[in-house]
């Protein structure tokens, strides 16, 4: 998917540089191009729930590293899911929350073990970050060192975090904690992000910027 993503916006082009395939902005192809990959990710998810759902019926079946808390690929569960997996991806692309504030506090209401919740939304971000740091970059708004400064102490953060988190629940025996961390973090994230938002809005208006303004969808 990734790499279809890429592809894509090749395909497209942007202000920054024009399309290996000659497509003009806002052309027939333009968006034929663009509904053809949604059509391809609803493929796409169609074969991952059939595959999941045959899996997970074979565990039930054998009663093989299956527990009855698990998330059911199947009815109210399934929706949620698929619903849970756009709308952390439309957060991460149009937000650049990462998803992660979307993915765990949904999965725990799932019923999801903590842990597993935090391992499984670290991974879609994972996923959802590597496309939207590609896009960015084709659209020359990635400032590459910073990025890679930013990347090495989000590294060490992670693993010692994640040594930390690992050591206190050995210690206490309560899984509990890991929930407490998200919630912790989700409420860091939602008072910082309105906060530093404003005073970045209030600097460009004292700079003459219209903070109101669209620019056009289309570049031509």
């Amino acid at each position: 998917m990734i790499t279809c993503v890429i592809f894509m916006n090749l395909c497209l082009g942007s202000a920054h540089f024009d399309s290996i395939v000659g497509i003009s902005d806002c052309s027939i192809m333009y968006w034929g191009i663009q509904g053809i990959f949604v059509v391809i990710c609803i493929i796409m998810t169609y074969i991952s729930i059939k595959i999941n759902r045959a899996e997970q019926n074979l565990k039930i079946k054998y009663n093989v590293n299956f527990e009855r808390k698990d998330v059911q690929f199947q009815g109210k569960s399934m929706g949620q899911l698929v619903g849970i997996g756009f709308v952390g991806g439309f957060v991460a692309g149009a937000f650049g929350l990462g998803g992660g504030s979307i993915y765990n506090p949904a999965f725990l209401t799932l019923g999801v073990h903590p842990k597993v919740s935090g391992s499984t939304g670290m991974y879609l971000v994972m996923l959802s970050t590597i496309n939207t740091c590609c896009v960015n970059f084709l659209n020359g708004y990635l400032n590459f060192y910073y990025a890679l400064w930013i990347s090495l102490w989000s590294l060490a953060g992670s693993v010692v975090g994640m040594m930390m988190t690992d050591k206190v629940v050995k210690m206490t025996g309560k899984p509990s904690i890991i929930v407490w961390v998200l919630v912790a973090v989700f409420i860091l994230s939602t008072v910082a992000t309105p906060v530093f938002g404003g005073i970045s809005l209030k600097q460009q208006a004292a700079a003459g910027d219209d903070i109101f303004a669209f620019e056009a969808l289309c570049q031509s």
